[in-house]
């Protein structure tokens, strides 16, 4: 709890991935995939309830063993590579009684977000007298150098007007980084998004952001560990 306001935490982690197999269970480090984000949301300050959304029985072992709550077994149906997140946290706060003032989102593959980010991102939410906050992280290709193809195999830039030729001209753009979502809980029931209209952002640095999608992003978390050892 932060200045009288509760946190429920929901960490979505699902048996099944294409891009690398049985992937919350990989190896970073010493630590399963999974275990990285449990730990860090169990080490924050504000965090009144810990949940965890799985089908898969391995990752609830995982779970159980680091004494991280499985209030239920995930449904298959929302459990598919095509499932969306918004379905799951639905389903969450479906299958618990308590109710809390706000959701917190945890995805698995952003294991260098640590307690520290979140409990910053719950400060900086509740300071702001925000209702929904998500992490970013910068954009380091200015969008202005950035162009598409078209039919006709002729590149034209996804901004209009770009007439932009000195580097510290360019605008700082930002993208989601997938690390933490936060949402009040009547603002989500009533939009069932994690993003709502004055979503503030929570700016993280380029390493906390690594989210771990392909087999090379789990080889560059590895490296990085072993860079910092």
């Amino acid at each position: 709890m932060y200045r009288n306001k509760s946190f429920l935490a929901i960490i979505p982690a699902r048996g099944g991935s294409k891009s690398i197999p049985k992937k919350n269970l990989k190896k970073l480090g010493n630590k399963k995939l999974i275990e990285w984000t449990i730990q860090s949301a169990q080490k924050s300050k504000y965090i009144d309830r810990l949940i965890l959304s799985s089908d898969d029985k391995e990752i609830i072992k995982v779970a159980h063993k680091l004494n991280c709550e499985v209030p239920f077994k995930r449904p298959k149906k929302i459990s598919s590579d095509k499932s969306t997140t918004v379905e799951v946290i639905s389903h969450a706060i479906l299958n618990i009684t308590e109710s809390y003032d706000f959701v917190i989102v945890l995805q698995p593959t952003s294991p260098f977000r640590n307690h520290g980010h979140i409990d910053g991102a719950i400060k900086k939410l509740i300071k702001t007298k925000s209702k929904s906050l998500v992490s970013v992280k910068k954009i380091h290709t200015p969008v202005e150098l950035i162009y598409r193809i078209n039919k006709k195999n002729i590149i034209k830039p996804i901004l209009k007007n770009n007439n932009k030729t000195n580097r510290q001209d360019y605008e700082t753009f930002y993208m989601l980084n997938g690390a933490i979502y936060i949402i009040n809980s009547m603002l989500y029931k009533s939009n069932q998004s994690l993003i709502a209209n004055e979503t503030i952002p929570y700016i993280m640095d380029d390493k906390s952001s690594i989210d771990i999608d392909t087999p090379n992003d789990l080889k560059t978390a590895n490296f990085l560990l072993d860079k910092k050892k």
